[in-house]
């Protein structure tokens, strides 16, 4: 989305609170805030940061002229942001809609109208939803989905009949809650089949605490999600985007998210339905999912074992890969969120 700015109006000035790669597609970074994934109290800590970081940008906002906020995802941060540059005269183009949808009940949808300019969406079933309610939606596509597959397999891995890309998750607290888990199926499985299994990390901060709770069981490539993909005949993933990658490789695999006893009963009494994305844009299940669930083995193993014993159920997976490729072609983000900026200010 940046590099598309930058590219349709080179003399905008693009300020950003975001990360490195977002400052290499041309944006002026002001704050660096793309480690704030977080959770819990770490994650209220962040919140309690937003005033500082709002009146840093608002400084560098010009007295004259139009400003558009582009909020990107993380809604607890971006609905306390949005109303300081609205004040300003500021327009507003969410991207990544904040899944009101998905919960039983939720506040937030009379806010996110008055928030709101336009609102990019990442499913294809959210626009309708949103704009029946009131709010300008348009479907741009996903960034999973927006790039080609030029990795090729990750060399020196090992070659066996089952080659399992581990994706453990990108946040401390999943990955503890997780990985563990995972592991130890994964031992298990290696007892009884021709099956091995490499942990992809997030980034070098995720790859520490892996390494951690690994202790050398598994091979371990920090960012090389393709190339770890592309190896693989099968995902073991914790619930959440990565699921993308693993239908965009068109790989048949399981999702799973462990967590502890408050955080499942909470789950349970606000969301509904499924939660992988790849399964919410189809519509069913076609990625079994465990979520949320406690830290149960057992449970897990049998679900993956049944899987890695079905070739039909495999077969079935890729084929629905195929219905979400359909679905997505022809949708380039960045250019559709970049046509809602010059939607707002025309």
């Amino acid at each position: 989305m940046v590099a598309e700015l930058r590219r349709r109006h080179p003399e905008w000035r693009l300020l950003a609170a975001a990360g490195p790669f977002t400052e290499q597609a041309g944006a002026e970074l002001v704050a660096e805030t793309a480690s704030a994934g977080v959770m819990g109290l770490e994650a209220a800590r962040r919140l309690q940061e937003l005033p500082a970081l709002v009146g840093q940008l608002q400084q560098l906002l010009p007295d004259q002229g139009p400003v558009v906020h582009i909020p990107v995802d993380s809604p607890a941060a971006q609905f306390r942001i949005t109303p300081a540059f609205r004040a300003r005269g500021a327009k507003t183009v969410h991207w990544v809609a904040p899944k009101i949808w998905a919960r039983r009940w939720d506040g937030r949808l009379a806010k996110l109208r008055r928030q709101t300019d336009a609102l990019a969406c990442l499913f294809p079933f959210e626009a309708d939803w949103f704009v029946r309610r009131g709010i300008p939606a348009t479907f741009v596509g996903h960034p999973s989905f927006s790039r080609a597959i030029e990795a090729s397999p990750t060399a020196g891995l090992p070659e066996t009949t089952h080659r399992v890309a581990i994706l453990p998750g990108s946040r401390s607290q999943e990955i503890r809650d997780n990985l563990p888990l995972m592991l130890e199926v994964m031992d298990r499985l290696r007892s009884e089949m021709d099956v091995s299994g490499v942990i992809v990390a997030a980034d070098s901060r995720a790859a520490q605490q892996i390494e951690a709770l690994n202790q050398n069981r598994y091979p371990v490539r920090s960012g090389d999600i393709d190339g770890v993909l592309a190896w693989s005949s099968f995902a073991f993933a914790v619930s959440g985007t990565v699921t993308l990658d693993v239908a965009r490789h068109r790989r048949p695999g399981i999702g799973i998210y462990a967590c502890g006893l408050a955080f499942r009963m909470i789950a349970k009494m606000l969301i509904r339905g499924m939660v992988l994305p790849p399964n919410l844009v189809l519509g069913r299940e076609a990625m079994p999912e465990l979520a949320p669930i406690a830290m149960d083995p057992e449970l897990v193993l049998g679900a993956v074992r049944a899987l890695l014993n079905n070739d039909q159920a495999l077969r079935q997976q890729v084929k629905a890969w195929d219905e979400l490729h359909e679905m997505y072609e022809g949708h380039d983000p960045g250019a559709g969120v970049a046509d809602l900026v010059d939607g707002v200010l025309a």
